[in-house]
């Protein structure tokens, strides 16, 4: 179904998707291109374990393989992280080269990379779009029997998956397809940017892309709304970073301000100053033709430096944070400015 949507809206979408992601274009152009065949486990998906003892020679797992996923060599704190990178990446590409090393530097965490690199690769973004239904699929078969080979140690409470781009997307799929096959949902999922082309709301129905209702709590950070990434609201807490279009800075380069919000999550896990927003109202229509600065914007009467509403965003958020909040940065790392708003 998803194949015929991407096909009738072709023209449309050619106004939606930056201009330097391909979109037809010489069927020459896609020979390494490919649908995912609807079967797990994939040739072209592999996930692979993180934790303090194995972060420099990663685990494969390989769901194939009972005795391979019963020897898992599990960090003993069972809190799960699951990471899922988005279009051209792989496992050490964003969002897994900033958050690894900030989670298991903070404490030993079991951590899956899932990387489906080979069916994300450049030129393929209409592919790609196509394959995260699938990549989330059998991403819920590998946690599933996790779960059931280390009930001892692993558990859906204790469970967050996190997404950068398309990534976000399939974490997404993840929840929607683990909520549908055993009628419960993860307590978390973080979506990071969440890609824009193709998963636009008034394109594409919800069931293809990450939504509220894909966990208990869905926390997410746009940096590049409108262009890479999403900008409407996604989550039950949406925070607008700065202008939520573009990062200071990153000098003319969208890519710069769409990997921001993993890098802004990732600093979060340890920053003693937090980031914190305060409620504003998104004005989709009057950002993306120029009439206000901001994305989301603050009411004229809001007093903002003894702001009692300010909320704490990151890795930290209170998940019953519910709304869209403007969150100010530094131009530079440290980008955490703390409670100081301006």
């Amino acid at each position: 179904m998803l194949t015929a949507r991407i096909v009738g809206l072709a023209i449309v979408i050619k106004l939606v998707i930056p201009h330097e992601i391909p979109v037809l274009g010489d069927i020459g152009e896609f020979y390494n291109c490919f649908f995912l065949e609807k079967k797990c486990p994939s040739e072209n998906i592999s996930f692979w374990l993180y934790n303090r003892a194995t972060q420099h020679h990663p685990y494969l797992l390989r769901p194939g393989s009972e005795s391979n996923l019963r020897h898992a060599p599990l960090s003993e704190n069972g809190t799960l992280l699951v990471l899922v990178h988005g279009y051209t990446g792989h496992r050490d590409y964003s969002p897994n080269s900033e958050l690894r090393p900030a989670y298991l530097e903070h404490d030993d965490y079991n951590i899956i990379t899932v990387d489906w690199g080979q069916a994300a690769q450049e030129p393929c973004y209409l592919h790609a779009a196509y394959n995260v239904e699938q990549v989330g699929q059998c991403s819920v078969e590998l946690i599933r029997l996790m779960y059931d080979f280390h009930p001892e140690i692993l558990s859906i409470e204790r469970t967050h998956v996190i997404g950068f781009s398309l990534g976000a997307h399939v974490a997404g799929a993840i929840g929607k397809r683990f909520k549908s096959e055993f009628n419960t949902s993860f307590p978390r999922i973080t979506g990071l940017d969440p890609a824009l082309p193709l998963f636009d709301s008034l394109l594409t129905h919800s069931e293809y892309f990450l939504d509220k209702n894909d966990a208990d709590f869905v926390d997410v950070i746009h940096t590049n709304a409108g262009r890479k990434g999403r900008l409407y609201q996604v989550g039950h807490a949406d925070f607008y970073i700065n202008n939520a279009g573009i990062q200071p800075g990153c000098i003319s380069n969208s890519s710069c301000d769409h990997v921001r919000a993993v890098e802004i999550f990732a600093e979060s896990v340890s920053s003693e100053a937090g980031f914190w927003g305060v409620p504003c109202s998104v004005q989709a229509a009057q950002f993306m033709i120029g009439f206000v600065a901001e994305a989301c914007t603050l009411g004229p009467e809001r007093e903002l430096k003894n702001d009692t509403s300010l909320v704490l965003m990151g890795e930290y958020v209170d998940e019953s944070t519910n709304g869209t909040f403007l969150v100010r940065t530094q131009n530079k790392p440290p980008y955490a400015k703390g409670r100081l708003f301006y």
